[in-house]
């Protein structure tokens, strides 16, 4: 526990010491503020710092400084950054207008520079003059809503001084589609063209970051969906970390999207409302197995809002849609308090177990804190991706360890199932061998009685013998099926090759089986001639095959005929089929029958017994005489299941038969 503490305070002192190390490179302290429309800059250092041109500017509401034919004549002083709503009306505050702003910057002729300015935000439609010159300019300005044009998205203008001791700014901007405050309402940085490329580069730069690491992200939660169990949360995961990369970069101070792609100002917004919803709605699917019985009763109703809120997003225009904007706050903030209440509650249930999701936790309220306390006093610095970064890393830690857990526990399950596979094989087998000397006593008795007493035993008595010694061989065979299964797995079995009939054996395994079908409506049917070419086999093995196939057959076949037939083929192949009118096998059976302890129809399977390794043993020793199975589906009356049997042997004479 002791160490668990550790580990939190060291966090969080990393935490706050990296906000603090980059507060104290980027902060604009100790800078000069405009007063009355002018700002003192002779004595400010260019070199190494830039500033914001916050403070009092001079104002003309509903003119415009630039045209010489009609020049205002209203003048007032306005805070900025900040919004003109009340500037326009004594009585009524409209963020709708017009206006232009102006600030004279006096600065050290013998200091010539080239100047740039970075504008984050004026709304929602501007031009920059610098001393009657446009450098810049976004949407097209106008004195109606049909005039305007709005393009409200961050750009820098850059120009020189040559020898000046005055620099005069006049922006003028037009806003009659954001319901917000209009005008300036950021921050304008100021400084040495330098400079303002590097902030302006680091900033995109760690922006860029933050969208390569959620959408890495992203790619790792669909490749696990996909190779994994199909877990839908890892699908929602990946859209929530889409969605949180589109809020980024369209609602930070570079907007990238909107340069990257050709998003209007309509759009823009739109696209962060959605993303607001695909953050909520996502997360709360992330966190379904964790959400109290009495929530999930209304994640249904939270749904239906999600989509009423997509649906709006994407229909209404842009300055209905802003009005609502508190709707998608209350979407995106209900799943994230419950989530932070949620994971707290777990972290503080077993912190040694959860030490992910504090870290995540602390991470992502570290980032909440230091933004609010910025956004109170007013500090203006590049955007600091890490808290994120660090949050979304613990989160997808998290999960990834759970996997790997499962991974784990999967791969020791296996093994488990492994150890326990050969113990069954082995206490087969072992059974096996203690069960064939007394079935042998038993067959050998059974055929010893029905030699010497069969001519005087009753017809029902030589009957029940041989089906006594019948049912003896069918066993011997189930037996040796058993046997079997241990030598194939561990490549010990031998074949004594030499020649084989295959009418002869397919007579013996007919007349071994015939009892089975005793009162049902089928027929043994023998197409396979007596002069039907020998092959190089095993005869024992060979009686083996047959017999598990036609008692295969047997078992699901309840009318018809179960056919053996044979062919030679041009190759030099003996190929036997066996057909039967059974109940058929289906395409995912198929793929699976001749696999060991595999079973057909399982109801079938009960009745008929077995142990499903007929067909698994009968392909393997087909293919230790070099040849092979094929299963199909045939279509006769209705579906039949035939087993095509191949195998290839040399006939004394030395050709493929």
């Amino acid at each position: 526990m002791k160490k668990m503490v550790v580990i939190i305070i060291f966090f969080i002192l990393l935490l706050t010491g990296s906000r603090l190390l980059w507060l104290q490179l980027f902060i604009q302290s100790h800078q000069p503020y405009a007063e009355k429309g002018q700002m003192d800059l002779r004595d400010f250092d260019f070199q190494y710092r830039t500033l914001t041109l916050d403070g009092e500017w001079l104002f003309y509401p509903s003119g415009w400084l630039m045209d010489k034919d009609n020049p205002p004549t209203s003048t007032t002083y306005i805070q900025v950054p900040d919004g003109w709503d009340e500037v326009f009306q004594e009585d009524e505050w409209t963020p709708y207008g017009y206006g232009s702003y102006h600030l004279k910057l006096l600065i050290d002729p013998e200091r010539a520079f080239t100047f740039s300015m970075r504008v984050p935000s004026i709304r929602s439609a501007a031009e920059i003059y610098v001393d009657g010159h446009l450098i810049a300019a976004a949407g097209e300005l106008g004195e109606n809503r049909q005039q305007t044009v709005a393009k409200n998205v961050p750009f820098t203008a850059s120009f020189e001084t040559k020898g000046r001791s005055e620099i005069d700014i006049i922006v003028q901007a037009a806003n009659f589609q954001d319901p917000r405050n209009g005008g300036i309402v950021r921050s304008i940085k100021f400084g040495q063209e330098e400079m303002i490329f590097r902030e302006t580069q680091l900033s995109i730069t760690m922006q860029l970051l933050v969208a390569v690491v959620l959408i890495l992200h992203a790619i790792y939660s669909v490749i696990l969906y996909l190779l994994g169990n199909k877990d839908r949360r890892l699908l929602f995961f990946s859209v929530l970390t889409i969605s949180i990369m589109f809020y980024y970069l369209l609602g930070s101070d570079d907007k990238l999207l909107s340069f990257w792609f050709p998003i209007n100002y309509e759009w823009g917004f739109k696209f962060v409302h959605l993303s607001m919803v695909g953050i909520g709605y996502s997360l709360l699917q992330c966190i379904d197995p964790w959400l109290p019985r009495h929530i999930h009763r209304a994640k249904q109703g939270f749904a239906l809002v999600c989509t009423c809120a997509v649906v709006l997003a994407i229909l209404l225009p842009t300055r209905y849609a802003v009005t609502m904007q508190g709707v998608y706050i209350v979407l995106l903030a209900v799943p994230l308090v419950i989530t932070l209440v949620l994971m707290l509650g777990r972290t503080i249930k077993d912190i040694r177990h959860n030490v992910f999701l504090l870290l995540a936790i602390l991470a992502f309220v570290n980032s909440i804190l230091w933004d609010v306390l910025l956004l109170i006093t007013g500090i203006k610095v590049i955007s600091y991706p890490f808290d994120l970064i660090i949050t979304i890393a613990c989160l997808a830690t998290l999960w990834f360890k759970d996997y790997v857990k499962v991974h784990a526990d999967t791969k020791e399950f296996a093994h488990k199932l492994q150890k326990a596979n050969r113990l069954k094989d082995e206490f087969l087998a072992s059974t096996s061998h203690e069960l064939r000397n007394p079935l042998h006593s038993i067959i050998n008795m059974s055929e010893a009685v029905l030699e010497r007493e069969a001519a005087v035993l009753t017809h029902k008595s030589v009957n029940d013998l041989e089906t006594v010694l019948a049912v003896g061989k069918r066993m011997s065979l189930l037996l040796n099926d058993l046997l079997d299964v241990m030598s194939l797995n561990e490549n010990t079995k031998k074949l004594h090759l030499g020649p084989v009939s295959i009418h002869t054996i397919v007579e013996a395994v007919l007349e071994m089986l015939r009892f089975m079908i005793e009162g049902k409506p089928i027929d043994f049917v023998n197409q396979i001639p007596r002069d039907f070419h020998k092959v190089i086999a095993d005869e024992n093995r060979v009686i083996q095959i047959v017999f598990n196939l036609v008692h295969n057959a047997v078992k699901f076949t309840d009318e018809g005929a179960i056919t053996l037939s044979g062919y030679t083929t041009g190759e030099g192949m003996a190929k036997i089929v066996i057909a039967d009118t059974g109940i058929g096998v289906d395409a995912e059976t198929m793929q699976r029958i001749f696999e060991p302890y595999e079973q057909g129809t399982i109801s079938k399977t009960i009745v008929e017994g077995g142990f499903g390794l007929g067909l698994n043993i009968s392909k393997r020793l087909i293919e230790l005489h070099g040849g092979n199975t094929r299963g199909t589906i045939c279509s006769r009356a209705r579906l039949n299941f035939c087993l095509y049997l191949t195998f290839i042997g040399r006939s004394r004479d030395s050709r493929y038969l």
